[in-house]
């Protein structure tokens, strides 16, 4: 039916397919590029829901981070520049909040209380004493040194957090493109989700633009020492083409856009689908007429599609968008590969073929060059199945230790500059993807708050976790700058001070919302390893599941602050509340009465009996003394003595502990601990009052990594079933498909045991490809099992049907899978890495089980002669 339609329509059938590829070819403008991270879950995916819904809070979730290196960045024109720049940023919708050296909140005390204002603010001081001055201060403050400034001074960065529901990746583009305008002479680093989104979208249409015409060749190159002939290099490939533009169209009219993965469909389908047209081509060469060859190899090229189809089809189990979408487009493309095969080539082989000499004296020189294959299967066919259940047995061990990968870093080359600019942003600023902790609670409790201290106090001590910040860090700074104490007020009422002094201050709208019951925690992470991402994602929050009512907290947050502070053995629970001598008491009082504060002016021997009263707990006789104002001056009387003791407390434990001399910063948080050694006893954490979820992109990581492993085993269970299915439909034999199936099972081992053996990746690329093993390389079994059917069928023993087989169907297939190899080697030349390792998987995999199809499995029924193959022998209506 096929042949008589080709014969009566021939041009009909050609002029179809080239219309149709021209209107195919006018959407593939519409088809653009995407590399957010984010996009590859769903949006119902409760970790995504979570990570959206946070970011609308609190004005983004993902950070654009813009790095300058200079050996003066505290001097006029960097600091000038760098505000210029962050301005300019702030114009763009879509940006919320940005933070620079420039903008950042300091806090100072002022004579009248402190001053909450930006570090440097409008005016930049030009003398050089005066920024020689600030730049020390900088490289003191915990607060700036390793978050906004490098700890050598010589880089600092521009924070802009994207908002939720905009395009990161047009903002990316337009930050670059106002840096690239503005930074003059400065040296400027890109990292953070936004940015380094636009780099990989140039790098993916790169690729495509450059690997496409390089797989072209490469293929090209393969058939024409196949078939010495210019049909044979032609056809394929126009074939293949066709084939790529209807399947970039179609994505085009649905609006889809090239992915990480979805990037590789244009190199995939040149290579894979050329498959076709090489077995139509070499069956044609051998029958010179298109009716038999149809009739002879359509089913096994439609089974062969259909196997293929089927490993792309299996993507669709998986949870991760781009994998499913590369799976339903890939099939597409196959289909389109086959209906062209079947129709486009017949048709132009029918209307252009002359037989002649030159066609058998080819195809004479193709057999003897394969000969000796089928010669030395028929005589160490014994050899090749030990060898290759030995190499089965040693690479399955290999198997389960592969290691998962989704780690942005190895993405890029090495010496590259994007990747030079994540390990700038990893070992300067502590990392661009920070962990959130969003904070349900009364943010005015103390017990609140410290319990969310206490947590970011924990944080601190996890490995590559860095400046943990929350609104209670601010309100522990705004206490030391008035009170000077670095602790979170025990009492309702201050804390609410507190807060009036931070407000209209940018920072909050990243930190609490306006009714103060809403927060976020965040920490930077400084690694891009899927392990150590882990590691912390999953302490973090066993943490957080494992917080109860503790009293004694303040004992763990004391031995945390030693340990930063770079004190470590320190017994802790040796800390003992000291004795306060009374001379410090009466001191303190008596500079109290003496001050302008004093509630009472009183004669000198009226504060000494002030004095004797107060030792004496006497607080009847201070009323009488202070007369109408005495209350007043009961009620500073007994703060003055709480706070003597509790300033004298501390600074008796601190030095007890302490034997060096720190930094104000560092020693102001070791005495807030001290603080509730001696106050802790009086409030406990209250984690029960507080949820607590954690966040933020490396969360979303960690999702991706066990998504990407069971997307593995279901999308490569689901095609084994099928394709052995297949197999059991084309061969009417169970057992027939279990000794089919075997090099299949033999290929994919050995992959896996190749990835484990030189380190490679289970990446967003690598693990496609099992899947395909199973669904491409099973094309060269169906062909080979389907010729030996004939040949045995037409009367042949055993060991000629598989020679004959060998020698004419192992040919094509050969030319196929080294044309597929060579077509994937070419994404070597790939700028990402995990489509480099790719190329090299797929290729090797290729050439392992077309090698298997035409060694092993022959080996495999010479050796056990199974069943299915006699009843081959009685089926007379096998059509030959």
């Amino acid at each position: 039916m096929l042949a008589n339609l080709i014969k009566k329509r021939a041009w009909v059938v050609i002029t179809l397919t080239i219309a149709l590829t021209v209107f195919f070819g006018l959407f593939i403008k519409n088809v653009g590029v995407e590399s957010d991270v984010t996009s590859f879950l769903p949006p119902s995916d409760p970790i995504v829901q979570q990570f959206n819904k946070i970011g609308k809070k609190f004005g983004g979730n993902t950070i654009a981070m813009v790095m300058i290196e200079s050996d003066s960045i505290f001097s006029f024109p960097v600091l000038f520049k760098i505000r210029e720049l962050e301005e300019s940023y702030k114009k763009i919708e879509g940006v919320g909040f940005t933070q620079s050296l420039v903008s950042i909140i300091n806090e100072r005390k002022v004579e009248d209380g402190i001053e909450v204002s930006p570090l440097i603010g409008e005016k930049i001081p030009r003398k050089k004493e005066v920024l020689d001055s600030l730049k020390q201060y900088v490289l003191s403050k915990d607060l700036y040194n390793g978050s906004i400034i490098s700890n050598d001074g010589r880089y600092t960065v521009i924070f802009a957090r994207i908002k939720e529901g905009y395009d990161r990746n047009k903002i990316g583009l337009e930050i670059r493109k106002i840096t690239d305008q503005k930074k003059g002479n400065l040296k400027i680093y890109y990292s953070g989700l936004p940015l380094t989104m636009t780099f990989i979208n140039e790098i993916i249409t790169g690729d495509v633009k450059k690997l496409l015409p390089i797989t072209l060749l490469l293929v090209i190159i393969v058939l024409g020492f196949g078939f010495r002939r210019p049909a044979g290099v032609m056809l394929p490939i126009s074939s293949v083409l066709f084939a790529t533009i209807w399947t970039v169209g179609i994505m085009g009219i649905f609006h889809r856009n090239f992915s990480i993965v979805s990037n590789l469909i244009p190199v995939l389908l040149i290579s894979v689908g050329s498959a076709y047209g090489i077995h139509i081509i070499n069956r044609f060469y051998e029958d010179h007429d298109i009716g038999n060859t149809i009739k002879h190899i359509a089913l096994p090229v439609v089974l062969a599609a259909l196997t293929t189809m089927v490993s792309f089809l299996s993507f669709l189990s998986s949870n991760l968008i781009p994998i499913r979408e590369f799976g339903i487009f890939s099939a597409i493309g196959v289909v389109s590969a086959l209906i062209i095969s079947l129709m486009f080539i017949p048709s132009v082989l029918y209307l252009t073929h002359r037989k002649g000499r030159r066609e058998e004296k080819s195809i004479h020189l193709s057999r003897k060059a394969i000969a000796p294959i089928s010669k030395l299967v028929i005589s160490f066919k014994r050899y090749f199945i030990i060898v290759g259940g030995a190499l089965f047995a040693i690479t399955i061990l290999f198997s389960p230790t592969i290691k998962r990968s989704v780690n942005i870093l190895e993405y890029f080359k090495p010496g590259s500059m994007i990747r030079k600019s994540i390990k700038i942003g990893d070992e300067h600023f502590g990392g661009a993807s920070p962990i959130m902790l969003y904070v349900k609670g009364d943010l005015t409790d103390p017990s609140v708050l410290n319990t969310i201290e206490y947590i970011e106090k924990y944080m601190e001590t996890l490995p590559f976790v860095s400046h943990p910040q929350s609104i209670g860090d601010l309100l522990m700074e705004t206490n030391y700058n008035l009170n000077n104490l670095y602790v979170i007020p025990e009492k309702k009422n201050k804390i609410q001070n507190l807060y009036f002094f931070l407000e209209g201050q940018d920072i909050l709208s990243m930190m609490i919302n306006d009714e103060r019951n809403e927060g976020l925690v965040q920490a930077n992470l400084g690694t891009e390893k899927t392990g150590e991402i882990e590691l912390v994602v999953n302490k973090v929050e066993k943490f957080i599941k494992g917080l109860k009512n503790k009293k004694d907290w303040y004992r763990d947050e004391l031995l945390w602050d030693l340990k930063y502070a770079g004190i470590k053995e320190v017994d802790v629970s040796m800390v003992k509340t000291p004795y306060v001598p009374e001379d410090v008491i009466k001191e303190g009082i008596m500079k109290y009465l003496n001050s302008e504060d004093a509630a009472v002016v009183l004669s000198n021997n009226l504060k000494k009996r002030v004095v004797y009263a107060a030792i004496k707990n006497n607080f009847q006789e201070i009323k009488r003394i202070g007369g109408k104002d005495g209350e007043y001056l009961l009620k500073d009387i007994k703060t003055i003595i709480e706070d003597v003791n509790i300033s004298y407390s501390i600074k008796t434990m601190y030095n007890a502990l302490v034997k060096v001399n720190l930094p104000e910063d560092k020693r102001k948080r070791i005495e807030g601990d001290l603080y509730w050694f001696l106050k802790g006893k009086d409030i406990s954490l209250s984690p029960s009052k507080v949820s607590i979820v954690q966040t933020g992109m490396p969360r979303i990581h960690i999702r991706l990594d066990k998504k990407l492993l069971s997307s593995l085993f279901e999308s490569m269970t689901i095609a084994i079933i099928l394709v052995f299915l297949l197999l059991v439909w084309q061969l009417k034999s169970f057992q027939g498909a279990f000794f089919s199936i075997i090099p299949i099972l033999f290929t994919v081992t050995l992959n896996f045991g190749i990835m484990e053996l030189f380190r490679i990746p289970l990446d967003d690329a690598t693990m496609l490809i099992s899947s395909l093993a199973i669904g491409m390389g099973i094309d060269y079994v169906i062909h080979f099992t389907n010729r030996l059917k004939q040949e045995i069928a037409i009367g042949r023993d055993l060991e000629s049907a598989v020679s004959e087989t060998i020698e004419t169907s192992g040919l094509a297939i050969l030319i196929n899978a080294f044309s597929v190899a060579v077509g994937f080697l070419a994404l070597l030349g790939a700028n990402l890495v995990p489509l480099q390792r790719f190329g090299i998987l797929v290729a090797g995999t290729m050439l392992v089980s077309s090698l298997s199809a035409i060694t092993m499995l022959p080996a495999l029924i010479l050796r056990f002669r199974p069943a299915y193959i006699e009843k081959i022998k009685n089926n007379k209506n096998l059509e030959v």
